[in-house]
């Protein structure tokens, strides 16, 4: 992948966008996390488009009609496997806030969950992130005040992220 002068390595699936998750029938999901792994010896910032990827995953399986659960096992690990491994390239509460949206398709989130998402409540100082915590915690109320702070560039922003499903929600 080229952006601007620079070259940066990335796996071949951070070319495919969430619909192509859908209609191309020859994605080998069991492949994804072992093509991010194999390029991590060479660019540590792979986590990045790894967790940008993640994004187009869930926004696939939020569009899936047929709940497809090999998107959301791919997200799963590939959501796990930044949280455990990208030592701060990607912030920790977006990684954690990440995991745990993917976690909250599955079941309900659990008691030790939900204090890790109510600490980035009460601690971050990224509104977004707070939003986010709130959203999965079913906090609505407190989100709804979070979302009008943000200015109109970041409501955008925000609507487009999969997390934003769980708005739709409330």
């Amino acid at each position: 992948m080229s952006r601007g002068d620079t070259v940066q390595l990335t796996s071949i699936y951070s070319a495919l966008t969430h619909n192509d998750y859908l209609e191309l029938s020859n994605i080998d999901f069991s492949k994804i996390i072992e093509s991010y792994k194999e390029i991590l010896p060479l660019n540590n910032e792979i986590f990045e488009q790894a967790n940008i990827d993640l994004l187009n995953l869930l926004l696939a399986y939020d569009l899936s009609n047929d709940g497809r659960t090999e998107i959301l096992t791919t997200a799963k690990e590939l959501a796990k496997w930044i949280l455990d491994e990208s030592d701060n390239i990607v912030d920790y509460e977006i990684n954690i806030i990440n995991y745990l949206q993917v976690i909250k398709r599955e079941r309900k989130l659990n008691n030790d969950e939900n204090e890790k998402l109510f600490s980035i409540t009460e601690s971050s100082e990224n509104i977004t992130c707070k939003l986010g915590a709130n959203l999965l915690l079913e906090n609505y109320k407190v989100a709804r005040i979070q979302f009008h702070q943000l200015s109109k560039e970041e409501k955008d922003s925000f609507k487009s992220f999969p997390i934003y499903r769980f708005w739709s929600e409330s």
